[in-house]
């Protein structure tokens, strides 16, 4: 099984709370694919 994860607001967290990828846990490394892009966090376009 292949996860996907769509991790843009990855940077963006309230209240101290703690971003955990989905790679990050056990056994999902080789099963991941992870999609990011810094527009959105940082406003940007174009």
């Amino acid at each position: 099984m292949l996860a996907v994860t769509d991790e843009i607001y990855e940077h963006i967290l309230y209240d101290d709370a703690e971003y955990v990828s989905m790679a990050s846990l056990d056994g999902m490394a080789d099963r991941t694919v992870t999609i990011n892009s810094v527009s959105k966090t940082f406003s940007m376009k174009g």
